[in-house]
């Protein structure tokens, strides 16, 4: 989350215990951030999600992106419906999301179907199976998410 690297990195082959002790409460501090936002995200999504809908489409322009896929992923646990996560892009006019299946749903093969219906609305997408990923113009973004799929 901090997009340093090299803090992993030190712990990791470091021989100076001062530098691996300093690394490790630096990691846990990061990782007890990234629960703290990954708690939010999830408590954000529940209040968007409509009970009885067969997915969950969650939107806030803070959602932090490296964090999408582990909370798309709770969601498709606890509720048992395929999840995708969306935020903002920083510094661009691009939405970004991160979406989980499960066994529920071929999530690539439905971003494909999208794709094939609605030529240019994605801007980009991937991923298999139960994964992936997608980009679109902040402009397709429906206000109304339910009417997305």
């Amino acid at each position: 989350m901090t997009g340093k690297i090299d803090t992993a990195i030190k712990f990791l082959v470091s021989e100076d215990p001062d530098e691996i002790g300093q690394s490790y409460y630096a990691m846990d501090f990061y990782n007890d951030q990234r629960k703290n936002i990954e708690k939010d995200m999830i408590n954000t999504a529940r209040q968007q999600y409509i009970e009885g809908n067969p997915y969950i489409i969650a939107y806030h322009e803070s959602f932090d992106p490296g964090i999408q896929g582990i909370v798309a992923s709770k969601l498709v646990d606890e509720f048992g419906v395929p999840a995708i996560m969306l935020s903002n892009l920083k510094d661009s006019n691009y939405i970004v999301g991160s979406g989980r299946a499960g066994q529920f749903l071929h999530l690539r093969d439905a971003l494909q179907f999208i794709d094939d219906h609605c030529p240019g609305l994605l801007k980009s997408f991937g991923g298999h199976k139960a994964a992936a990923g997608l980009k679109f113009h902040k402009d397709n973004l429906l206000l109304d998410l339910q009417v997305f799929i």
